[in-house]
């Protein structure tokens, strides 16, 4: 499980938008809200006919905290400049994640970039 994309802005109580990969799959719209108790990550939901509302993922409790844990690191991260390494080329740790790395710890994407023909 791993952030794809993330939207850091100021936008009231909702501090983040995130996409997150799990097997294989990219589920869009979750976010991250600053709550009475402090960030919390909101499930993907759609308005009702009635204006509520409602989830469109659901996942277990243990799910939901694994979810919160690596989008609330990854949040903190990429707000917190003192967080990135001077070894890691200014790169969070948490993107740092999101690289592709061969076994040799060459960026297999940025390899694959130099061997396309335009």
């Amino acid at each position: 499980m791993k952030v794809s994309r993330m939207n850091i802005g100021d936008y009231g109580k909702l501090k983040a938008f995130f996409d997150l990969e799990v097997g294989g799959f990219t589920i869009k719209g979750f976010k991250i809200v600053d709550g009475a108790n402090g960030l919390f990550v909101s499930m993907p939901s759609q308005k009702n006919e009635e204006g509520e509302w409602n989830d469109t993922v659901w996942a277990s409790k243990e799910t939901r905290s694994k979810v919160n844990e690596v989008a609330i690191s990854y949040y903190n991260n990429e707000r917190n400049p003192t967080a990135r390494s001077r070894k890691s080329g200014g790169m969070s740790e948490a993107a740092l994640e999101q690289k592709d790395l061969g076994d040799d710890g060459v960026d297999l994407k940025k390899d694959m970039d130099n061997k396309i023909p335009f």
